[in-house]
């Protein structure tokens, strides 16, 4: 698990807040969500069939969409409210995603990858700080080694260093599980639900595997 100085470790004690959010790509095509409340180290499950608007939503509590309506707070910034550069570097340090597909550059090895990802953010972090994010997610022996020749599961844990590596107050994760079998399905899950106490996090998972509903408690049914 994840150890993150004190230091760094600043106050998390507000949550993230979604109201009367409402979003929409045409006439025909919009969504109406309901309200999203998810304290730090809580974990909140939105579940629903292909086509009701799950990753839409993700967008939209990342940053990468903006609302037709409706407000985001993440402690007390309101994402809404936040344009360009601004919400660049408020996402890159505030916001990990975890993607159903682990998207790394295949020239690159892992390492590199976490780096350039830094890098892009504007953030500075050495070698050693990412090689003990690795360690504390037990891949830091594939630290050295380029993507291709990682299974699935180091993938996914790859992904998980990528998104918590600025200890960002909000872990947002696509579809984590759905290609997983059940015992690889119950590690991730507890390696996120994990990382997000250890760093005072919130984490929302955004999927429409039903094994889940078995394993987190707070859900919101999107239909």
């Amino acid at each position: 698990m994840p150890v993150f100085t004190e230091q760094r470790c600043y106050d998390r004690i507000k949550m993230i807040k979604a109201s009367n959010i409402s979003f929409a790509y045409n006439e025909s095509t919009r969504f109406d969500f309901p309200d999203i409340e998810c304290p730090p180290k809580a974990s909140c499950l939105i579940i629903g069939k292909s086509g009701v608007g799950k990753t839409t939503l993700l967008h939209i509590l990342g940053g990468v969409l903006k609302p037709d309506q409706g407000s985001v707070l993440i402690g007390d910034a309101d994402l809404s409210k936040l344009d360009g550069t601004k919400l660049d570097k408020y996402r890159g340090k505030n916001i990990g995603i975890v993607f159903q597909k682990p998207h790394f550059i295949s020239s690159l090895n892992i390492l590199e990858n976490l780096l350039l990802t830094q890098n892009l953010a504007g953030v500075r972090m050495s070698k050693s700080d990412i090689l003990m994010v690795l360690k504390s997610l037990e891949i830091e022996d594939r630290a050295y080694s380029k993507p291709s020749k990682l299974s699935q599961g180091e993938l996914q844990r790859a992904s998980v260093a990528r998104a918590v590596m600025n200890q960002p107050k909000l872990i947002l994760a696509d579809e984590p599980t759905s290609a997983l079998d059940d015992e690889s399905c119950e590690q991730v899950l507890h390696l996120l639900q994990n990382t997000a106490r250890e760093m005072g996090a919130a984490l929302v998972i955004v999927t429409h595997d039903g094994r889940l509903k078995e394993l987190i408690d707070h859900q919101i049914v999107l239909s």
